[in-house]
C-alpha cells in the first residue's frame, strides 16, 4: 500500500477566497448608493461601475494579505 499524506482543508472557506472579500465590498458599496436598480440592466451597470471603482491598492491588499489569512487559519486549526 502506498501511503498519501493528507491534510486537512475546509470543505468552503470564504476567508481564504480573495475574491469573496471583493464582492462583499462591492455589495457593501451598492448598498450605500441611494439609488436602487428598477431592473436586472441597471444593477449590472450599478455593478460594474462599484466593481472598477475599486482601487488597484485594494486588489493588492488582497492578494498580499492572503497569505496571512491561511496562515491564521492553519494556526486556530
Amino acid at each position: 500500500n502506498k501511503r498519501i499524506k493528507t491534510f486537512k482543508w475546509p470543505p468552503y472557506s470564504p476567508d481564504l477566497n480573495p475574491i469573496e472579500n471583493l464582492w462583499s465590498e462591492v455589495e457593501n458599496k451598492l448598498q450605500k448608493c441611494r439609488s436602487r436598480p428598477g431592473n436586472l440592466n441597471e444593477l449590472e451597470r450599478m455593478v460594474k461601475k462599484e466593481w472598477e471603482a475599486l482601487s488597484q491598492s485594494y486588489y493588492r491588499y488582497l492578494v498580499e494579505s492572503e497569505v496571512d489569512r491561511v496562515k491564521a487559519v492553519y494556526d486556530n486549526d
